[in-house]
């Protein structure tokens, strides 16, 4: 596959998976299979975030952002990471799911206060 993100959008995705398996990831004390499973919706909320910031501003819940989700093209490269949740086994994804809004709200948050100390760190260069 071809590389998802720039390098600036990389250097943001991989804060943002930094910050989430240090702090945020509401699995840190549960199996590594659960905590697993989380990083995989985590990477997929994050690719989207990145690739179509936009449209992903305005989904507040699990049906708007698997309806989003389902519009993409199938090689939309948000979507294809978004197939490495959509493909674990049915309980992993329940367990993971029901914290989906928790999920996505700290995915947003966390997304927006990298994205602001990026633009910062630019500004003060």
């Amino acid at each position: 596959m071809d590389k998802l993100f720039n390098k600036e959008q990389q250097a943001i995705y991989d804060l943002c998976l930094l910050s989430f398996e240090a702090t945020v990831n509401p699995y840190n004390n549960d199996t590594p299979f659960f905590r697993e499973a989380s990083k995989s919706l985590f990477r997929s909320i994050i690719s989207l975030l990145l690739l179509h910031e936009e449209k992903m501003e305005s989904i507040n819940n699990k049906d708007e952002f698997l309806k989003f989700i389902e519009s993409l093209p199938k090689e939309d490269p948000a979507r294809i990471q978004f197939m490495g949740f959509e493909n674990l086994p049915p309980f992993a994804k329940s367990g993971v799911i029901v914290h989906f809004n928790t999920t996505l709200g700290l995915c947003q948050k966390l997304f927006s206060d990298i994205k602001s100390k990026e633009q910062l760190e630019k500004l003060e260069k």
